[in-house]
This record gives C-alpha cells, structure tokens and sequence, in this order.
C-alpha cells in the first residue's frame, strides 16, 4: 500500500462538526462510538449533518473484546442490537434487515469477530428539527414510539404487531430478569444523570430505557411485558456465577413517585426492589420543572401565573389515577409544579410498604456537589463493587434566568410546614427552609 500523503479535510469535534445541515448521503463510523464522552450529542449532531434517507455504516468493538480490556475506559459499551436503540432515539432506523446478506454477514460478525456493525438510514420526517437540537441531550423518541408511530397508521398491522410481541413476552418472560431496584423520583432532581451511571457499571444489566412507565402507566400490559424490559437471565449468571460479582438492573420512572397507585403495584411485583428516591429542594424542583415545560414549548404562563392556576388545571386528575389503572394523568405530570414537590404525601405509600432498609433517600444538592461520592455509596446500597467514571456529566441541564426572588420567598414559606414533616417522617434534615 502506497503511503499517504494527503492530510484530512478537517479535524473537528464530533458534537459539534463544521458543516451544513443536511450535508452528507452516506458517512462511516468505525470503531468511534465506545470512546465518545457524550453519546447524545454526538449522535444528534450526525443527525443534523445527515441528509433525509441518508445511509450510515457504523462498526463498534462488541462487548465480549471491550471485557477483555477491564483496564480500558469506554464510555459506552453497546451490543449492536443496543447501539441500533441508541440510534433510534435519535432519528436513525435499522436497515441491516432488509438485506439478507448484510444481515447475515453482521450476525456472523457479531458472533466471530470482536467487530460488529449496524447500518442505519436517518428518518428526518419523524423527528421535527428545532433550534436548540444541538444542545438536547437526548432525542424523545424511543425504538418502541418510533415502530409505534408508524403502526398506528395501519390499525390491522399494529393489532397484529402488539398481539404477536404480547405472546413473545408470555413465552420468554422467564428467560429475563426482575429489576433489583427502583429509582421512583423525583422528577428534576437529577435521576437521568444518577441512572445512566449506574448502567455505566459493570455488573448493572441496562433496562430497554430508562423510563417505562409500567406501574403507572402501562399497567395493563401485564407482567410479562415488565420483564422483557430487562436484561437475560445470562447476563445475571455471567456476573455472578463466572465474575463472582453482585449483579443490579432496574429502571428510574419519576411519576411513580406522584401516581397514588404505584407504590401498591411495585410491591406486588418487585417485593424486595431496593428503592431510590432523590429529592431537591421543592421550590428550586418546581421551577426546574417550568422550565423544561417551557424549553419543550408545553408551557405559555408565566412562573407566575403557572403556579397561580396550578389547583384549577390539575384538579381531579389525582382521583381519576386512583380509578383508571392506566391513567398517569393527563396535566398532571406537566402542571404539577407545586404538588410534585409535597414529598411526605408521596413517599408515604412507599413506606408503608416496603421495609425502610429498602430505601436509599439522596439529596440532589449533596449529589452534584459531591457526585463520585454519593454515586458509590449508591452503588454500596445496591452491593455493588466500588466503580469510578472518568466523567460525571450531568443530563438534561438547563440554563435559566433566576426565579423572582419574592416568588422564591412566598414558596419557601409554602413549603415549610410539609419539609418539617418530612425531615420528621425520614429523621433526617434537608435544610431546604432557606
């Protein structure tokens, strides 16, 4: 081979490359991915460079030749099937399927090789485009809403589809594990970061996404829907029977904390779920919240006004949850700034339940400020082995104006008496009432 003498075009940062939207038809990847620091803003800046129906190869060191490197630092560790998910969440559709020899030659790579590849074509027509789509951290759509949002435009095939994977659930439900832990809430307060660190552990199996909604909103899917969620039963045995280590998988749904029926539902199925339950300082969490509302263009009001009308725009959605097994609420989810932040109500019904040995309660002030630490003492909690990440880059951080400082004073006197009861009803001080 000859050598070559010419230099590249460009060396650039990968989230945040020097060229037009819409530039490429076809880019390739190779061998890139496990050592990018932000997987999600890479992938949605390959998005924006990608053309509509642009093609993209991309090959990755599988897992079994990123284990025998335990020395090495990899920020992300993806089978080929958990790469073409992360891809998906980001407006990328597999297409290996579609070519039998492409298929068969990634099937025999994956199982040979310490090599495999995924081919995905960008779909710019599913996922709208705006503004500030560089400095999202994650895409809203899933694999699962992704296939969904296409089926619904069949009702026949979409029956067909749900009814076929419902039956496959039945029939492997046992071949997968029960989550080990639960992180229920609360919502803004720092569970996106908390959880996609521990799935950065070794020895903690990843849950198809981070947020299933099961025991609130999914309910009626059944069990055996719950548990196709979750790693095999392999990825149990290798850890604890050929490592010799501990082995910890769960999920992190924010809105079990606030749904009346979920605490019920999760001890009926997960009895001894360690459960983790993060809490920031309500009136900053409330604010958060509007914000995000507001960035995701959900919100109109003012802080102002939101929190004014707040009563009026969720009122009877709590008793509608209690009655339908399904329901998470309408406004609920999105309006409830204030109520989310009365934590006594909501992590009552846990307690009741559940032996207080169970729960693991973090202050997210304490947890970005001393994120290493609280990081392996949850990994403590759920008897994992110590694990440092090179990085702890927080998720979903936003940037905002500061509150009005005489609202901050009106909520701080509004949330004083339910904090009291709280740091009584745990033993413990937030020091919130400031």
């Amino acid at each position: 081979m000859k050598n070559v003498k010419e230099k590249p075009n460009c060396f650039a940062n990968g989230e945040n490359l020097p060229f037009k939207d819409d530039s490429f038809d076809f880019i390739t990847i190779f061998s890139v991915i496990p050592y990018v620091e932000n997987i999600d803003k890479f992938l949605n800046e390959m998005y924006l460079v990608c053309k509509n129906n642009a093609i993209a190869i991309i090959s990755i060191m599988n897992l079994r030749a990123l284990s025998r490197d335990p020395n090495g630092y990899y920020p992300n560790k993806f089978s080929s099937r958990q790469l073409e998910k992360k891809l998906a969440e980001h407006g990328f559709k597999s297409i290996k399927s579609k070519n039998l020899k492409a298929l068969i030659w990634s099937t025999y790579f994956d199982l040979t090789s310490v090599y495999s590849y995924v081919i995905v074509q960008c779909i710019k027509n599913n996922i709208s485009k705006s503004q500030n789509y560089r400095t999202n951290v994650r895409a809203d759509l899933t694999t699962r809403q992704l296939a969904r949002s296409q089926l619904v435009e069949k009702p026949k095939l979409y029956s067909f589809s749900r009814n076929l994977y419902r039956k496959y659930c039945t029939l492997t439900q046992s071949l997968h594990t029960s989550p080990t832990f639960l992180i229920i809430g609360a919502a803004k307060c720092g569970t996106s970061s908390l959880y996609d660190y521990l799935m950065l552990h070794p020895c903690v199996g990843n849950s198809l996404t981070k947020q299933i909604h099961f025991f609130d909103r999914y309910y009626d899917r059944q069990i055996s829907w719950y548990k196709v969620c979750f790693p095999f039963v392999w990825k149990k045995f290798m850890i604890e029977k050929i490592k010799h280590k501990n082995f910890a998988t769960g999920e992190a749904t924010a809105h079990y904390m606030t749904h009346p029926l979920a605490a019920k539902r999760a001890y009926e199925v997960v009895p001894n779920a360690k459960i983790i339950v993060m809490l920031r300082n309500p009136v900053d969490r409330a604010y958060s919240h509007y914000q995000m509302e507001k960035a995701n263009k959900k919100e109109e009001l003012t802080f102002e006004e939101a929190i004014e009308k707040e009563p009026e725009r969720i009122r009877g959605e709590f008793e509608e949850m209690l009655h339908n097994k399904n329901n998470s609420g309408r406004n609920y989810p999105h309006r409830a700034y204030i109520k989310s932040g009365e934590y006594m109500e909501q992590i009552k019904p846990w307690l009741e339940l559940y032996p207080k040995e169970n729960f693991m309660f973090i202050k997210s002030e304490e947890f970005n400020k001393n994120t290493s630490l609280v990081y392996n003492e949850v990994l403590k909690f759920l008897r994992l082995h110590p694990f440092e990440l090179k990085k702890y880059e927080k998720i979903r951080k936003r940037e905002y104006e500061k509150m009005n400082p005489d609202i901050r004073k009106k909520l701080i006197e509004y949330f004083k008496p339910h904090n009291e009861e709280l740091y009584e009803l745990l033993g413990k001080n937030f020091q919130w009432n400031k």
